[in-house]
């Protein structure tokens, strides 16, 4: 009996435990996709990390940096927001989760395009130059 007590006591533990751990790993549930990339493109993951040649559907999430070479483009979707970005390009996702999407456009072009006026108030593209955000649904093109 005492063995059939502590098996049973052991697995209410194990699922008590993995039922916490699983509500403590607040992971966002928006996350972007490469749909489309022509030429040389990378990306790589936090500051410092290796780049990897992108590829169709390849995750794009926070601290990502996506460059594209001379002559190459990519486009990532974000839900319905979409980025494109042309050759020479280096583009950095600072955040990327449910409430707000964050760019840091390094140098180069990315043509932005929003559909849903719910992502507006999370929208931030960020250059050396200043910062954009948009007032309403639409295309916008910064060089």
């Amino acid at each position: 009996m005492t063995t059939r007590f502590i098996k049973a006591a052991t697995l209410l533990a194990c699922a008590v435990f993995s039922t916490l751990a699983l509500a403590q790993d607040d992971a966002p549930a928006r996350v972007g996709r490469v749909s489309l990339s022509q030429g040389q493109v990378s990306i790589s993951g936090e500051a410092g990390g290796e780049a990897n040649a992108a590829q169709v559907n390849w995750p794009v999430t926070s601290h990502n940096r996506i460059v594209t070479a001379r002559g190459a483009r990519t486009e990532i979707r974000i839900g319905s927001t979409s980025l494109r970005l042309d050759g020479d390009t280096s583009l950095e996702v600072d955040e990327l989760d449910d409430d707000s999407l964050r760019l840091r456009l390094d140098y180069g072009s990315v043509n932005v395009r929003i559909r849903n006026a719910e992502t507006l108030p999370g929208f931030e593209l960020t250059t050396p130059n200043g910062r954009v955000r948009m007032q309403e649904p639409g295309r916008m093109r910064v060089d």
